[in-house]
């Protein structure tokens, strides 16, 4: 089942949204409670100064140095001592503020009733309500990049999703082939050595005792010497497994470079289909641009009889096998029963099977052989509609 990612990353973006957006909203509720508090401030001392203008009151707390009216003129209200009133002043009154600061001195200014306060201590709450201003602003700039940052990030994920579900990829693939970091992709090689070193084990125990065997063959035939058309070709055939079993426990096993030679693409190909018995209704059609090539032949030609036999397995009654070579590629593609993305994804791998019989060690020789002449293998393949192998030289 197919799991949607983009209902995912909707609820993801989402939650970011909200996280980005926090910083500014506990900021701005940081500041209008500074401001509630800092106005019910302003309110009780502005109450209390028309009090002493009106009368009411006597006298003034410790901590108002002047105020002064200036309805038609300036004059003091009310001074603590001798006060030296600065040249700015009319500038001062002029100003919109309730609260302001001037030469590191606060004032409490109220053009409403023409009057000007100058306060002797720190006005509470006003230097945090300075912060809080600047505090809000900042958060908003944060939210503010963050959720732009958040949008494109969004539209970029979800244009990678829409891509791979169209292509009809799964949540694995996505990961596998959107985030494919460097650890994933050394687990995966380790992986791989691990099973190619389970199969040379094998080579190894198993190769001594064929070729003994094979050598064994090998002689009695050629002590026999029919001159046979069909006894000549089984004497070929012991003897190029017998090459391909230590060429295997050579170049598998102990890591030894191939012997490279020039060839002919064409002739590994017709040397390759010669060598494999089609049965059925298996119809081969070939389109083949001959080229040279610097490669081991009989590797190269195990790789493409591998190829071709699954093909031939692959199809159960009567099909086709394309062989195209073009522009420095192998394409060799069938009409068989395909496989499905879990079988495509492990196709490769060292004794992964889904036949009856067989070791599962056909494509992963192919990939090791295209390895060792520093070839790319791809694999092509969909359920009901066959598979296509493409070999880049």
């Amino acid at each position: 089942m197919k799991i949607k990612l983009i209902n995912y990353l909707n609820i993801f973006s989402l939650l970011l949204f909200i996280t980005g957006i926090l910083p500014f909203l506990i900021s701005g509720i940081e500041f209008l409670n500074y401001k509630n508090r800092f106005n019910e401030f302003i309110n009780r001392e502005e109450k209390e100064i028309m009090e002493f203008i009106s009368g009411i009151k006597r006298c003034l707390p410790y901590y108002i140095e002047f105020v002064i009216s200036y309805s038609k003129e300036l004059k003091f209200i009310y001074k603590k001592e001798e006060i030296i009133l600065e040249p700015d002043i009319k500038n001062l009154i002029n100003r919109k503020e309730k609260v302001f600061i001037y030469k590191n001195k606060f004032y409490f200014n109220n053009p409403e009733y023409k009057f000007l306060v100058r306060y002797e201590k720190i006005v509470p709450f006003y230097p945090e309500l300075k912060n809080s201003i600047l505090k809000t602003f900042f958060s908003f700039l944060f939210s503010f990049t963050f959720i732009l940052l958040l949008i494109l990030t969004h539209r970029v994920l979800r244009g990678l999703i829409l891509w791979t579900e169209e292509k009809g990829k799964t949540i694995s693939d996505f990961l596998s082939e959107i985030l494919d970091y460097r650890f994933l992709r050394e687990f995966k090689e380790k992986e791989e050595k691990k099973k190619f070193l389970e199969i040379a084990e094998i080579i190894t125990l198993l190769s001594h005792e064929i070729k003994n065997s094979l050598q064994s063959l090998l002689t009695y035939m050629k002590l026999i010497k029919i001159e046979d058309k069909i006894y000549k070709n089984i004497y070929k055939e012991l003897n190029e497994l017998q090459e391909i079993l230590i060429d295997y426990e050579e170049y598998f096993v102990k890591g030894k470079e191939p012997a490279f030679e020039e060839v002919y693409i064409s002739e590994i190909i017709e040397e390759a289909l010669n060598d494999i018995n089609m049965e059925g209704k298996i119809k081969v059609e070939k389109e083949i641009e001959d080229f040279k090539i610097t490669g081991n032949r009989l590797l190269l030609k195990k790789a493409i009889i591998n190829i071709i036999k699954n093909s031939i397995e692959a199809i159960e009654n009567e099909g086709i096998i394309k062989i195209k070579v073009k522009k420095n590629r192998i394409i060799i593609e069938d009409t068989g029963e395909g496989m499905d993305k879990e079988v495509l994804k492990r196709a490769t791998e060292p004794f992964f099977t889904t036949k009856s019989r067989g070791l599962g060690l056909g494509l992963s020789f192919v990939k090791k052989i295209t390895e060792l002449h520093k070839y790319k293998l791809k694999i092509e393949s969909e359920k009901g509609k066959g598979t296509k192998v493409i070999i880049e030289i």
